[in-house]
């Protein structure tokens, strides 16, 4: 590849590179980079899925029409074409929110350093104490 010195940065510039100047500067024009051949699945969550699907809705697309931009970047890590219309149908239905909903069910265990250790100095004190009466006393 043969090179030429520029005269607009004293600098050795590749010659098949495209080059303007404006206002005395010169600049190396930006490649436009087509997303799928970057491939940057990797980096679009689950999150991302869904506020796009949410302004994709707005823009009025339907469910395939999201699916099949989604697939193009994100591959095999794009969500069910189920749950994309499930979240398709509670935008148009006026869901503002991208974050899941709170669920109901077994709540999370206690298992940090300060509650082992006040759950084992109760059942050192009576061990005959029942699983409620422990969480009550520990206040967990």
């Amino acid at each position: 590849m043969s090179r030429h010195f520029s005269s607009c940065t004293g600098e050795l510039l590749e010659a098949s590179a495209e080059y303007f100047v404006s206002g005395g500067v010169c600049t190396r024009k930006r490649q436009n980079v087509e997303m799928a051949d970057v491939r940057i699945s990797g980096t679009v969550t689950n999150d991302d899925q869904r506020a796009y699907i949410k302004i994709e809705t707005l823009r009025g697309k339907t469910p395939m029409e999201i699916h099949s931009s989604l697939m193009e970047v994100c591959g095999v890590e794009t969500v069910d074409r189920s749950t994309m219309s499930l979240w398709a149908q509670r935008f148009r239905e006026g869901r503002l929110s991208t974050e899941n909903d709170l669920k109901s069910g077994r709540p999370r265990p206690s298992t940090d350093d300060q509650s082992v250790e006040c759950v084992l100095q109760i059942l050192e004190e009576d061990r005959r104490m029942t699983c409620e009466q422990i969480a009550h006393s520990a206040g967990i």
